[in-house]
């Protein structure tokens, strides 16, 4: 196994580890256009069903009055890997490509970015696993492609899985969990300026921050850590005895305030608000 793995780490090609990697910044999240908007909420984890229970017996029970509820719609996929570039693209991932040529093929041929285009949006892309470096970066003015180093110690940890996996007797594959967004971890990227997608971070930010009007058109994504476990009370603190709706009703926290600072700046009734989730939830923790 020993040899196996210093083989393997010795000559790998570093596919998973780019020169270049792309990071999102919360640049412009504070942004509002007096002309045009249009927002993109995507609430991780979030079963509709689940939530809309949950919030007919809360005090946010009236901040979707405005909105159209669609309880029978369903996501493609049950992981956010995959689910984020097929939501922003319409394209599916057949399989026939590794995740990260996936990623730049769908957004490479999203006509939902063409059409912002096309319209003089400015687009934002806020995404804190975002793994597009192709040719559609010019248009997404919050994104910074940025030399990165390479953690070694946790680079070592990954590659190490992959290798148990491969080689290790079948009978110890089941205690090594693979993943090649795991090699995400590996790059050390993060700055003070890095998006953040926790709720209180996010929920912080749209109550203490005041919103600046722009003349240009506006189009943001912003995916929110939703009801993703760990699980948090209301009030984002998390402990053991939070549950499933607990979460919910964070995220629900999240939205009313997101919504309100809308509203109280004048700009609500000019802005298309969209709120989805990239998979569900079971009992287990996966998605669904």
């Amino acid at each position: 196994l020993l040899t196996s793995m210093f083989s393997v780490m010795l000559t790998t090609d570093g596919m998973f580890i780019k020169k270049n990697s792309v990071n999102a910044t919360n640049n412009n999240i504070n942004d509002v256009s007096s002309d045009s908007n249009m927002f993109v909420l995507l609430v991780d984890a979030v079963d509709s069903v689940s939530f809309k229970k949950v919030l007919d017996n809360s005090q946010y029970k009236n901040i979707f009055n405005d909105f159209t509820y669609y309880p029978d719609t369903l996501s493609n996929y049950a992981y956010t890997r995959d689910a984020i570039p097929s939501l922003l693209s319409g394209v599916l991932n057949d399989n026939t490509y590794n995740y990260y040529e996936y990623y730049d093929k769908a957004l490479n041929n999203s006509k939902l970015i063409d059409e912002l285009v096309k319209k003089d949006y400015k687009i934002n892309l806020y995404e804190s696993e975002l793994e597009y470096i192709s040719n559609k970066m010019e248009y997404l003015d919050n994104v910074d492609i940025i030399n990165s180093n390479l953690n070694l110690y946790k680079y070592f940890v990954h590659e190490t899985k992959y290798v148990g996996y491969k080689y290790l007797p079948f009978v110890f594959k089941k205690y090594i969990k693979v993943e090649n967004m795991n090699f995400n971890m590996c790059k050390n990227i993060k700055n003070d300026k890095s998006f953040v997608w926790k709720n209180k971070n996010n929920y912080d930010n749209f109550i203490n921050t005041n919103l600046n009007i722009i003349d240009d058109k506006y189009f943001s994504f912003i995916h929110l850590e939703g009801a993703h476990y760990p699980f948090s009370d209301e009030n984002f603190n998390y402990n053991n005895d939070s549950i499933y709706d607990d979460k919910l009703l964070a995220t629900a926290k999240v939205i009313d305030a997101f919504i309100n600072r809308l509203k109280d700046r004048g700009v609500y009734d000019n802005s298309n608000i969209i709120v989805l989730s990239d998979h569900g939830f079971d009992d287990k923790g996966n998605g669904n």
